[in-house]
C-alpha cells in the first residue's frame, strides 16, 4: 500500500473536484453574481496593494528627505488627499 496521507490527499482532491463540477452546473443567475462578487473582491485586493505600494514609496522618498525624523502623518496625508487614479498614475 502506499502512503496513507498520499491516499487521503488524492480522495480529498477528487471530493473538491467533483463539488466544483456541480456547482458549475448550477443556474447562470448565481455563477453571474458569483463573478461579479469575485471581480469586486479582485478589484478591492488590488486597491489594498496599491495603497500599500504608494505607502511604502511616500515612505521611502521621506525617508530619503528626512532621515531620523517621525514623518508618518505626512505619509498618510498624501494619500488621503488623492484619489483614486493619481494613486494609481504614482504607482
Amino acid at each position: 500500500m502506499g502512503d496513507i496521507k498520499l491516499l487521503s490527499s488524492r480522495s480529498f482532491r477528487h471530493r473538491r473536484r467533483r463539488y466544483r463540477r456541480h456547482r458549475r452546473s448550477q443556474s447562470k443567475v448565481e455563477k453571474k453574481s458569483r463573478r461579479c462578487k469575485k471581480q469586486l473582491v479582485s478589484q478591492g485586493k488590488k486597491m489594498n496593494k496599491m495603497v500599500g505600494r504608494v505607502a511604502l514609496l511616500c515612505i521611502r522618498r521621506l525617508r530619503w528627505f528626512h532621515r531620523g525624523r517621525v514623518v508618518r502623518s505626512v505619509m498618510s496625508k498624501s494619500i488621503e488627499n488623492k484619489s483614486d487614479e493619481e494613486v494609481k498614475e504614482e504607482v
